[in-house]
């Protein structure tokens, strides 16, 4: 959209907000200031946005949690240069955000890469977005066995050691390993079951953190491949 700039965007921005949606996200844990704009609303700007990427990085920069959210939705992945990657993860302290980030990260060449450094911190966000690259790629046919497998096991080892929405992230990458990397889909069931439940406090929200072999059986089922437990696959 020629004549469009940063400002016009963040007006629009704030007369779509609201106020509602706005305690939503701040009850999810939103760090930054939010406007409440809403999924549809904001993938319709994103829409409207095509091919304007260099708003990418001063969407961003005015600090604001839906402008941060719509920055990840039109930024080029490729365009961006690890240091604003890294800015981009530092600063995103909500799981929204960090989720935002790892999906812009997920579409580049160097996104494992990426996804190895931030899950090897102690930091909770970066691992959350860590994590959420990783479960993207596996779902994207983009992690090889021996990589799955050594995530898998990682999981299993650490997951209740780590910081609490990092044990959710966690939790939903080896479900996305077990649906996405049939090669290993039993050591990621034998892992469920040295694993068991993952407890992660959601607070006053009514998220839930599902369980990852029933999850997975009817990820399966839904496309076809097994039946649910307790009753006989379907022929393929």
């Amino acid at each position: 959209m020629p004549g469009v700039d940063a400002v016009s965007v963040l007006e629009e921005l704030r007369r779509v907000g609201k106020p509602a949606t706005a305690v939503i996200y701040r009850r999810h844990g939103a760090h930054d200031e939010t406007w409440g704009v809403t999924y549809a609303d904001l993938k319709r700007i994103a829409k409207s946005l095509r091919g304007r990427s260099d708003l990418a990085e001063p969407l961003w920069a005015s600090g604001i949690h839906d402008a941060r959210v719509l920055a990840t939705m039109i930024a080029s992945p490729e365009a961006l240069s690890r240091a604003t990657v890294d800015d981009w993860i530092s600063a995103a302290r909500c799981r929204a955000t960090a989720n935002a980030v790892a999906d812009v990260v997920s579409h580049r060449a160097d996104a494992h890469e990426i996804a190895r450094q931030w899950i090897g911190t102690q930091d909770e966000w970066a691992g959350v977005a860590g994590w959420s690259a990783m479960a993207s790629l596996a779902m994207g046919n983009r992690l090889d066995d021996a990589t799955a497998s050594e995530l898998a096991i990682q999981i299993r080892d650490t997951v209740h050691a780590s910081p609490n929405a990092t044990r959710y992230a966690m939790n939903m990458a080896l479900i996305a390993i077990g649906i996405g990397c049939p090669g290993i889909r039993q050591a990621v069931l034998d892992a469920a079951g040295t694993i068991g439940k993952v407890v992660v406090d959601h607070g006053r929200t009514g998220c839930v953190t599902p369980d990852i072999v029933p999850y997975i059986e009817r990820a399966l089922a839904r496309k076809g491949r097994i039946a649910p437990s307790g009753t006989q696959p379907s022929a393929i």
